[in-house]
This record gives C-alpha cells, sequence and structure tokens, in this order.
C-alpha cells in the first residue's frame, strides 16, 4: 500500500481502529519508534520505516502515512498518546483496531502505569495494580511486571526526566530490582478485591443484628480503630467503617468523588442506600457470616472462635 503524499492532504488530529506497519507489512508496535521526549530530544531506534494505517472523521476516511515519532501527555488522569508524521504534524492515537490490541498491550501498560503514578507517586504496589487491572479489563491476561519489564528501557528514562516519578517508592524499588513475577491478581489468588460472600446484598432490609443506634460519642471513640483506607482499592478519603471484627474500611459509592479517583468499584451502594446507614451499624458479609479470607493462602475460612474450622491450613 502506498502511503498517501498529496500535498493538500488535511492532516487529522486523532486517528481511530489504527495500526501500525513495517515496511514488509507485519504490523509492529509503535514502541519501536523513537520516544520524543521533547522538541529538541528523542531516544534512538532502529526500527526502519514504520506506517500508520487508521480511520479519520468517525471512519469516513482512510489515513495512511509514515511516522517518524511517538509521546504521551501525563497532564490528564488518561495518558494521551500522539504520533509524529513524516511531515510533522502530531496524531492522537485513540482505539486501535481490536485484533491490533494485544500487540501494543504491554507498552499502553506502562503507560498507564506511568501516569498513575504520576498523579499519585505514594500509591500502594496494590493500589497501582488494582488500577491497571481495571484500565486492562477487557483482556484475558491481567497486568504484572513482565508487562513493565518489556519496557524496562522507557520506563527508566521516563524517570530519569521525571522529579514526581524519581521519588516513587514503587518506581525505585522496580528499576532496582525489576523481576518476571505472576500477575497482582494471580499472587492474590482468584480475589482482586476482599471476598464478599453475598454480592447481591439487600441494603433495606439486613438482618435486625446488625443494627442498633450508634451515638456520636461512640462514633469518634472508636474511629482510630478502623483502617484508614479503603479494603478494595486502598485509597482513602469518605469511607463507611465495618462494625464487625474485621474493622476495615470501604467506598461506599461508585459515584463518589475519591471512588471516581482511584476507579473503585466500592461497595455498590446508592446514595439512598448510604443515607439509610447513617442511623444503623454496617457489616461487612464475611463479618456476618464470619468468615474471612486469610493473608496467607487467600482463602476464605471461618473466623467463628466457636468453630473447628480454621482459616487456614498451611
Amino acid at each position: 500500500m502506498t502511503p498517501s503524499d498529496d500535498e493538500g492532504e488535511t492532516f487529522p488530529d486523532a486517528i481511530s481502529d489504527y495500526v501500525f506497519y513495517d515496511k514488509d507489512d507485519d504490523p509492529v508496535s509503535f514502541s519501536m519508534l523513537p520516544v520524543q521526549w521533547n522538541e529538541n530530544e528523542s531516544s534512538s531506534a532502529n526500527s526502519g520505516p514504520i506506517f500508520l494505517r487508521g480511520g479519520v472523521d468517525n471512519g469516513l476516511r482512510k489515513f495512511y502515512q509514515q511516522v517518524k515519532a511517538w509521546k504521551y501527555d501525563m497532564s490528564i488522569t488518561t495518558p494521551k498518546i500522539s504520533v509524529l508524521s513524516k511531515d510533522n504534524h502530531w496524531i492522537r492515537l485513540e482505539k486501535p483496531r481490536k485484533s491490533y490490541k494485544n500487540l501494543i498491550r504491554t507498552i499502553l501498560i506502562s503507560v498507564h502505569c506511568l501516569c498513575f503514578l504520576k498523579s499519585k507517586p505514594e500509591a500502594s504496589e496494590k493500589s497501582l495494580w488494582n488500577h491497571l487491572s481495571k484500565i486492562f479489563s477487557s483482556y484475558d491476561i491481567n497486568p504484572s511486571d513482565s508487562d513493565l519489564i518489556d519496557h524496562i528501557g522507557f520506563i527508566r528514562e521516563a524517570v530519569k526526566r521525571d522529579e514526581t516519578l524519581a521519588k516513587c517508592k514503587f518506581l525505585a524499588a522496580f528499576l532496582d530490582n525489576p523481576r518476571k513475577r505472576k500477575s497482582h491478581t494471580e499472587d492474590a489468588g482468584t480475589a482482586t478485591k476482599p471476598s464478599f460472600i453475598v454480592d447481591d446484598m439487600n441494603w433495606e432490609t439486613q438482618d435486625d443484628d446488625i443494627i442498633s443506634n450508634q451515638t456520636e460519642d461512640s462514633e469518634s471513640d472508636e474511629d482510630d480503630q478502623f483502617d484508614s483506607v479503603c479494603a478494595i482499592c486502598d485509597e482513602g478519603g469518605s469511607l463507611t467503617c465495618c462494625d464487625g471484627e474485621c474493622f476495615r474500611s470501604f467506598h461506599a459509592t461508585p459515584d463518589s468523588e475519591e471512588a471516581q479517583d482511584s476507579m473503585c468499584e466500592s461497595l455498590g451502594l446508592t446514595y439512598k442506600e448510604l443515607e439509610g446507614l447513617r442511623h444503623r451499624q454496617y457489616k461487612c458479609e464475611n463479618c456476618k457470616y464470619s468468615l474471612h479470607q486469610c493473608f496467607v493462602c487467600a482463602k476464605l475460612g471461618s473466623s467463628d472462635k466457636s468453630s473447628n474450622t480454621e482459616v487456614c491450613n498451611t
């Protein structure tokens, strides 16, 4: 296929349903292109010519052009990736062609990792992998260190150029001792969040044994006992505390600002249901049924002292 070289051709601002090809018309990742770090500096690459093909104007027009570099913008919540045409026009990448997604999966994970840690350099490793797992939930394989290792040179250069990333403890530890290992969800067993026994809870008709009057004094005295971060996403903010024995805290509704910022699945309550909890105690389903997840084996087991079943047999 011959690239469009018409002098009067209008270059698009963005392109979707895109694929990158080498000179032999084989699909390749755009990460083979040099990274344009700034106006005067780009990384080196020995990839040979690479071409971009896709649709513009909502797919009404086809575009095919040689490109020579790529860059990313992390000033917003979701990173923006663009490529530079041979005629020095920047083109923003939107949705890739479905059959092409797996080929660029690792570089997209790496860029999203940097973007998340740029905004939250003190975030825990668990919080990072939870975030990436949600972003890439449509893929069969969960994000892991292995994906970052595939682009460790790119990540190392990005950290050198960014003061915030340079202070990130996760990146410092990762670059000091990179290692391939199982995905975060595999390391934690089958659970990517705390295992609740019943997901379809009816919050309007919970058992009477978890409902009692609660005074303002008792609330303030017991606040220090509860976790200060959400047990699902590991982030703070406005939290609903479990009055059972686990003392965990949760984002109650997915519509809250904190839950949206951390992309937390939350307890899934509506604001009406949340309002109903203001005058009653709340117990998570684990505490209600005295079944909790073991920190060692990640399996559920009885936490009832009167039970003969142990939480973990290891």
